[in-house]
């Protein structure tokens, strides 16, 4: 329930950046789903770049980031 309630939230929050945002590109419309994502993970889009490029990549094991978030959450969940 934390968690689904966790998620609700970013997207809330994703959209409301989305609503006060501006998307251009360069090569033609902006991926909104991507950049929606973007605001939810940390590393924004650069991540999810990253993603789209290697869907086999795990950002959590790659120095970033999210490997730092990776360890943050290991440390507050061992006793």
């Amino acid at each position: 329930t934390q968690l689904a309630r966790a998620e609700a939230d970013l997207a809330r929050r994703a959209e409301l950046l989305a609503a006060r945002a501006r998307f251009a590109a360069p090569d033609g419309p902006v991926n909104r789903t991507a950049m929606l994502y973007s605001f939810q993970v940390p590393g924004g889009f650069g991540t999810v770049q990253a993603l789209l490029a290697q869907p086999t990549l795990n950002p959590y094991r790659t120095p970033g980031p999210n490997a730092a978030q990776l360890e943050r959450l290991r440390a507050s969940i061992t006793p």
